[in-house]
């Protein structure tokens, strides 16, 4: 049973960070006059926790405390997610975060190119970012559950997005469901692990 998206929540969850973002200058307006606007989906992992235990190709994403996962790493060689117009991304997440459900999940787009919004050569003094937190249509959330989340670009303005999710501590700590196979294969001593941000939380 699908259910609709949790957008109070998001919405909170920009709040309590305190900062205005403007979209506006850094993702250009688009008209839809041809075939650039259709919609078009895509998948991230594999479907199901089972599937990543016979085949590591299944751990799409990273988690870099079990609290944390997110789609690609922030300074990602390979680049962040396309993230055309009206394009839905479905992220199978189970492989990694077992049977839970994140409670808070937040988008940073760029426009496109660059795919890689953090080139190599920033300085580490002085980063510079052309990324920003998405809100409203550029970062929609058709679905929210345990093991399966879904974003849309519900704008005409094509991007690139990476996505972060993170998960509520756990009373007594975590049991051995809430850790998918990807999790245990690259963290092998790692289920007592304490939370953390893991550098996840910002485009940066």
């Amino acid at each position: 049973m699908r259910r609709l998206a949790k957008g109070a929540i998001a919405g909170g969850a920009f709040t309590a960070l305190g900062v205005a973002f403007s979209t506006a200058p850094m993702l250009a307006s688009t008209s839809c006059d041809g075939t650039e606007c259709d919609s078009s989906d895509a998948g991230w992992g594999c479907t199901s926790a089972a599937a990543a235990s016979a085949d590591p190709s299944c751990c799409k994403g990273d988690m870099p405390d079990p609290y944390t996962w997110e789609s690609t790493p922030v300074d990602a060689d390979a680049g962040w997610l396309d993230f055309p117009a009206f394009r839905t991304w479905s992220l199978y997440t189970a492989p990694w975060t077992g049977t839970r459900t994140p409670d808070t999940y937040l988008a940073w787009i760029a426009p496109t190119p660059p795919t890689n919004p953090y080139p190599a050569n920033n300085s580490p003094e002085a980063p510079v970012s052309v990324s920003t937190l998405a809100s409203g249509n550029l970062a929609l959330w058709p679905y929210i559950g345990p093991g399966l989340v879904e974003v849309e670009n519900g704008t005409c303005s094509p991007a690139v997005v990476r996505v972060v999710l993170k998960f509520a501590d756990v009373d007594g700590g975590l049991t051995d469901d809430m850790l998918g196979p990807c999790w245990k294969m690259t963290h092998p001593n790692g289920m007592d692990a304490a939370p953390g941000d893991g550098g996840a939380d910002g485009g940066g």
